[in-house]
């Protein structure tokens, strides 16, 4: 019995793994959106929405027309958030509940965050500026924020 339950689930991993562009996952830093392609995932068997279910039982909550979607909060569902220096892993997994196996098929989710911590620059005095006033100048940060920051004598300055 436990050698074809082993089995039974080596061949669904194998099925499960050909079909991983069929699983679309989007978070943020409060919610978990993850959508599974309506097609077969056992032995021509597509799931039905009752059979499927996000985590620690929270169930299909978006129905489309190819696909099933589950859309939680962080804080429900049993989502597991692992903080990691300056990001998050949210992890969860899609429980697959197939009325005509002995197993339940499980299949892992995750999702990485990158946060945006504010920058803080310090202007450094150069050896030939003996000069008082401060420049502005246009400096880009990051492909998605240009700052206009003053240039100061070890001043401080805090953008975000």
């Amino acid at each position: 019995m436990k050698i074809s339950c082993v089995l039974g689930e080596l061949l669904m991993l194998f099925e499960l793994i050909h079909g991983l562009q069929d699983l679309s996952i989007t978070c943020s830093e409060t919610w978990l959106q993850v959508k599974l392609r309506r097609t077969p995932l056992l032995n021509d068997l597509q799931p039905l929405q009752n059979e499927l279910s996000l985590g620690i039982g929270c169930p299909v909550n978006m129905v489309e027309v190819d696909f099933f979607g589950f859309l939680y909060l962080l804080t429900f569902c049993g989502i597991r958030v692992s903080e990691h220096g300056v990001g998050m892993l949210i992890e969860s997994l899609i429980v697959y509940e197939p009325p005509n196996f002995d197993f339940n098929l499980h299949i892992p989710v995750s999702c990485y965050v990158q946060r945006r911590f504010p920058i803080i620059l310090v202007m450094r005095r150069g050896e030939n500026d003996n000069r008082r006033e401060c420049r502005r100048n246009s400096v880009p940060l990051l492909s998605y924020l240009i700052v206009s920051l003053p240039k100061c004598k070890n001043k401080a300055i805090h953008s975000g």
